[in-house]
């Protein structure tokens, strides 16, 4: 009998049931299967074993798991052994190496994960009839088994969280599959405002591996804010304890003390939030400090707790092997305010003093990370020199609590407001009440054509209206057909704040070459349509827009952006609109000298052109309309070497974006002359995670007879690494804006 099983096991993978041809008559059939039932179980746990043990056959053929994702297609097909090294290299901005993770976006998302030697794919889908779906699928380069979480947590106590628990199944298994039989999170987009923090869903993914074999239920859970620690076994708890020193787990309502990430204080202390701060002064007292402003002259390594602004900070300084000292300043996130730390090197008669400020980061991102990702101060030993005096260190910190726009511009939140719906007639609305009240208004009643982010699509071809909730301000977006057959679309801001906005409007087309983007200035919302419409101050869509429609749905986007100081101080539309560009043409200059056309600079772009100076401006505006921007701002996503020529206040200039070989990514803007005016440019590079922060860098341009070589080598120009950039890059491009001023006499 043991013989026959063994038999079973071969051919059907630890089903140890008897064949028909050992079945002699039916007095024996309930001895046998009772027998082989035993042996089954112990047979199939066994093979069960040698299974998860086996190695994965790594030469066989394998597609990309983002060949499933329909707006990001991937045609590579390789081995298994090759898909690692073909993530890394093609997806670097989706990638992702820690198993826990934020996903913010009401919007298709896609990330691939590295965790345990296996590759997963997180994808996130909000359907047209406003579901949303978060999956987690492993590829299957391991046998290991792994199951994920997705945390939903609220901002108020009196709402209460919601976690859901899958298994991973593979990527061959369909999407569409798993989401109608809702085998991961399926929520409406309703149920998910609750869970709404400063514009972004308060969502964390975490994905782990299983130690028992077998399918496990799914299932979810709900639990108070307050939260009750999960009973886990043993075996379980000793992992958990390992994964508390290394992430700082903050367990539905437990948090680890800030120090468990230090090794010199480590502490294994865990417990409420509420009981924190008794904690610290008890049992760490010794590197405690009260206040915002504190000295650290040591020139060693150290750490500090910092009691200030009803928050607890953690203040780590780290001096590397290599000579660099690092420091940093994180938040445990009491309350949900944000700060800023200002380090200040001291100076004297001989030395200047150095002040350098950053954002203050949540504790639950590890240091490690934090000293690799820039976002700390770093300062070479030889830089510090002057600053040390004897064995101490010239050296103080400060921390700030960063207002809110309406904190700062003295904003008058008791005034009375009206919807701003009450200027569509499709959603006519007549509440009427205070401003601090207007956005509580528009969630409880205009959930419908609510939009969270500074990013949004609408694929309409009829009217359409949204409120929109971005950079601390509210906009009313709305798209009208015009009696020409055409539409209007214009966005127009509430005033939340006293800032300035811009909008993009972009068509997309089947060639990238051939999309259109034109930006506009959001006029505020006491400002009638009709004018705006009249004067053509706002994107107007002509009646044949074939080439942008796809499927009955208009290929369009729109993106709003908060102008810098600069950019305020020049309104680029007034002077575009109220002169013609050759006006500014300098009379004084020669214009029958010979010149070349300005992208002869570029290897991908060269022109030949050659003709006098006073036809390049028609030569340009004529010839190379698919790289031609007459705005002073625009964007540039692409990861790849670009130029666009720039035709503003009657001077031309040649913007160009290369990557070296290197993976430097280098943007200059340079001027022709065709006036004697000098400008700048500055360039912004921003991130969808508020947590992450901008990279900005501004110059006065260059003349166009400067040579590219030698302004990246100087480095003239922005410069960033290309490992720099990843927090930046989302769907393979880059939240990325260039903007052109002119410099004051």
């Amino acid at each position: 009998k043991k013989r026959k099983i063994d038999a079973g096991e071969d051919t059907r993978e630890g089903t140890a049931e008897p064949s028909h041809l050992d079945r002699k008559d039916d007095s024996k059939k309930d001895t046998e299967q009772d027998v082989a039932g035993e042996e089954k179980k112990s047979v199939g746990n066994s093979h069960q074993r040698r299974k998860c043990e086996a190695p994965q056959v790594s030469d066989s053929t394998i597609i990309c798991p983002v060949s499933k994702i329909p707006e990001k297609r991937c045609n590579w097909v390789g081995t298994q052994d090759s898909l690692e090294r073909h993530v890394t290299r093609a997806h670097f901005g989706i990638l992702r190496r820690c198993p826990i993770f934020r996903c913010g976006s009401f919007q298709n998302n896609v990330l691939l994960i590295l965790f345990k030697q296996e590759i997963f794919l997180y994808y996130k889908h909000v359907s047209i009839t406003g579901r949303v779906y978060a999956v987690v699928q492993q590829v299957g380069v391991t046998n290991k088994e792994f199951k994920y979480t997705i945390e939903l947590r609220a901002e108020y106590e009196t709402v209460v969280n919601i976690t859901f628990s899958f298994k991973t199944e593979k990527t061959s298994e369909p999407l569409e599959t798993i989401f109608d039989a809702r085998r991961c999170m399926d929520m409406n987009k309703e149920t998910l405002i609750p869970f709404v923090v400063k514009d972004e869903l308060n969502m964390t993914v975490k994905i782990s591996e299983t130690y028992t074999h077998g399918n496990r239920p799914t299932e979810v859970t709900e639990g108070d804010n307050t939260g009750k620690k999960k009973k886990m076994s043993a075996h379980h708890e000793d992992k958990a304890d390992s994964e508390k020193v290394l992430t700082h787990a903050q367990m539905e309502g437990t948090v680890t003390c800030p120090l468990v990430n230090v090794s010199n204080h480590f502490c294994t202390w865990v417990g409420k939030l509420d009981n924190l701060k008794e904690h610290v002064e008890d049992e760490h007292g010794d590197v405690l400090s009260r206040g915002c402003v504190f000295e650290c002259v040591s020139l060693t390594n150290n750490a500090l707790l910092v009691l200030a602004y009803t928050e607890i900070f953690l203040y780590y300084k780290h001096i590397s092997s290599y000579g660099v000292m690092y420091v940093i300043v994180q938040q445990v996130c009491v309350t949900r305010e944000k700060y800023r730390y200002i380090v200040n090197f001291l100076g004297d008669d001989y030395t200047d003093e150095i002040i350098l400020d950053f954002a203050v980061q949540e504790i639950s991102k590890p240091l490690d990370k934090v000293l690799k990702s820039g976002e700390c101060l770093a300062i070479t030993e030889e830089r510090l020199r002057p600053f040390i005096r004897g064995d101490k260190m010239a050296m103080a910190v400060k921390i700030e609590k960063v207002l809110t726009h309406a904190q700062m511009e003295g904003i008058d939140m008791n005034s009375a407001v009206t919807c701003p719906l009450l200027k569509v007639s499709d959603h006519f609305c007549s509440w009427l009440g205070k401003l601090s009240n207007l956005e509580e208004h528009v969630e409880g009643e205009h959930g419908d054509v609510l939009s969270r982010g500074c990013t949004f699509g609408c694929q309409s071809l009829t009217n359409k209206a949204l409120l929109v909730l971005a950079y601390n301000e509210m906009f009313l977006y709305y798209k009208q057909p015009s009696q020409s057959g055409g539409m209007f679309v214009i966005v127009q801001q509430v005033g939340l704040t006293n800032r300035k906005y811009g909008y993009a409007v972009k068509l997309s087309t089947r060639t990238e070459e051939f999309d259109i983007t034109c930006e506009f200035n959001a006029y505020k919302i006491t400002e009638p349509f009709g004018p705006i419409f009249d004067n053509r101050r706002c994107m107007v869509l002509h009646a044949d827009l074939g080439p942008q429609i796809e499927s009955g749905n208009l290929a369009m986007s729109v993106a709003i952006r908060e102008h810098s100081s600069s950019e305020e101080e020049t309104d680029e539309w007034d002077s575009d609109e109220s002169a013609s560009d050759e006006e500014y043409f300098d009379e004084e200059e020669d214009k029958h000298v010979n010149t070349t056309c300005p992208l002869e600079k570029i290897p991908e772009k060269s022109c030949p052109w050659v003709g006098p100076f006073h036809c390049l401006y028609k030569h340009v505006d004529n010839i190379h309309e698919d790289v031609l921007k007459k705005c002073f701002s625009f964007p540039c996503n692409s990861l790849q070497d670009k130029a666009f020529l720039i035709l503003f206040q009657g001077e031309i200039f040649l913007y160009y974006k290369h990557f070296s070989q290197a993976g430097i990514m280098y943007a200059v803007v340079q001027q022709v002359g065709l006036t004697k005016k000098k400008y700048k440019y500055s360039i912004e590079i921003s991130s969808l995670d508020r947590k992450v922060r901008s990279i900005t860098f501004t110059s006065v341009t260059d003349w166009i007879s400067e040579p590219f070589k030698d302004v990246f080598n100087a480095q003239g120009c922005l410069v960033v690494s290309s490992e720099r950039l990843v927090p930046y890059v989302l769907y393979d491009k880059i939240s990325m804006f260039v903007s052109i001023s002119g410099l004051s006499p």
